[in-house]
């Protein structure tokens, strides 16, 4: 195994322990493969509409855009795993307060 593919295999690892699912997850399940690569990592923050903001973190991953909910101590519950085979992006987009 070369160095590379031994960083992204520590990393999804990684990843897959801090991760906690209600019912499971097939993605999660399986997010240790040889074919998938890990890409970057961050946190953000959502501002909801009554003002209260929500954190998550975020993994892109070669095949996937996962993202949890911090539980505090590394520690995440999974909110959402994406297929980026499924999503687009979209330029140009107007946001609420460019009326």
């Amino acid at each position: 195994m070369q160095l590379d593919e031994r960083k992204d295999f520590d990393k999804l690892l990684s990843i897959k322990a801090g991760l906690t699912t209600v019912y499971g997850h097939k993605v999660i399940d399986s997010l240790v493969t040889k074919q998938r690569k890990f890409v970057r990592e961050g946190a953000l923050k959502k501002v909801c509409r009554g003002g209260r903001v929500k954190n998550y973190h975020f993994w892109l991953l070669s095949d996937y855009l996962i993202y949890a909910s911090p539980l505090g101590g590394g520690k995440f519950t999974l909110n959402h795993c994406l297929e980026l085979a499924h999503l687009r992006c979209v330029h140009g987009f107007k946001s609420f307060n460019d009326s």
